[in-house]
């Protein structure tokens, strides 16, 4: 029985000072100012990342006929209007032998910018924009791949015909192959000002409404930069 009295008394001790460190701990804790430090390696800058940045030519040659090629192209005049229902049949169609000539573009770490119009993969080149800073030209192409995924892209290139930057300008995945369903979509503007315009979706039960809007200009270098945030009231 005195065993049992001594064993009960060490036990409630212990208890005791556990309970009194444990709710200590939590008090001081509470006092304190809580702060995350993050490694400032670990915050993503697209400013740095040259090699995304940079773009190439896969065989790394510059077709000649590069100029030809662009002064043939139809102008993109503004105002410009894209949106899902696009009619492709207005515009050219691209084929391989073209792709690998001017457009097999990659970057420093070996990411395809333009995918190749091969198997269910479809593109098209649309137009030239018109009015660009002396010696830039500016290509919107539209592209599917396989049969859900579309977008629209924007590549700027120098006179010689070397890529300068690359934009996804219209992204849109439509959510069943009878093309009934979609969750959102996004839609492209060539103003007047030569600025781009692209307002994304949303479906809600009003439909589709507008929530973002992001504002692009292409630059005296050809750098596509982003200028603007379209807030939308709905």
């Amino acid at each position: 029985m005195k065993i049992f009295k001594i064993s009960s008394f060490i036990f409630l001790f212990f208890s005791v000072i556990l309970s009194s460190c444990v709710i200590g701990n939590m008090n001081s804790y509470q006092k304190r100012d809580r702060r995350v430090n993050v490694d400032e390696s670990n915050i993503y800058d697209e400013s740095k990342d040259i090699k995304r940045r940079n773009l190439f030519l896969r065989n790394g040659v510059v077709n000649q006929n590069f100029s030809e090629f662009v002064r043939t192209t139809k102008s993109i005049e503004s105002p410009f209007f894209i949106d899902e229902n696009l009619n492709l049949s207005l515009y050219s169609r691209l084929f391989i032998d073209t792709y690998n000539s001017y457009f097999d573009i990659t970057n420093g770490i070996n990411e395809t910018i333009l995918l190749a119009p091969k198997n269910n993969n479809r593109l098209y080149l649309i137009g030239k924009l018109d009015n660009m800073p002396n010696g830039i030209t500016a290509l919107l192409f539209y592209a599917f791949e396989g049969t859900n995924i579309q977008f629209t892209k924007l590549i700027t290139f120098d006179e010689l015909g070397n890529p300068i930057a690359h934009k996804n300008v219209q992204y849109h995945i439509k959510g069943s192959k009878d093309r009934l369903a979609q969750e959102g979509k996004t839609t492209f503007y060539y103003h007047p000002d030569n600025t781009i315009r692209c307002i994304d979706y949303k479906e809600s039960s009003q439909g589709m409404i507008p929530k973002l809007g992001t504002i692009y200009k292409i630059q005296d270098n050809g750098s596509i930069k982003e200028i603007g945030i379209l807030e939308m009231e709905n």
